[in-house]
């Protein structure tokens, strides 16, 4: 018997019941402590100097852990908020219609 099933049968649950455990490591903290307002994926990539493959990484662990929201589900590098931050998250469609209202107003 493996260790986790030996801790999870004197827990009274079989492995497939005991719930995933997954850690944050210093990339995520890393992330976490730049995020102080929403930023784009490349804002983060040059901040944390990560390639954009380990800031999607990253991103996309951190929402199934609930630590974080983005705007566009589809691009999730489009623009990333802290869980707890209030700020609207636009969809990348919402962006462009935005931004040629911004054009026709000028």
């Amino acid at each position: 018997m493996t260790e986790q099933r030996e801790v999870s049968a004197r827990r009274g649950q079989s492995p497939e019941e005991s719930p995933p455990r997954i850690k944050t490591g210093a990339g995520d903290e890393r992330l976490l402590d730049v995020l102080v307002q929403p930023m784009r994926g490349s804002e983060l990539q040059r901040l944390l100097n990560l390639s954009r493959q380990r800031i999607y990484q990253i991103v996309a662990k951190l929402m199934a852990l609930g630590l974080l929201r983005v705007g566009d589900p589809k691009r999730v590098t489009l623009i990333v908020a802290r869980h707890d931050d209030p700020t609207v998250l636009l969809p990348y469609s919402g962006e462009l219609v935005l931004s040629s209202l911004m054009e026709t107003e000028n």
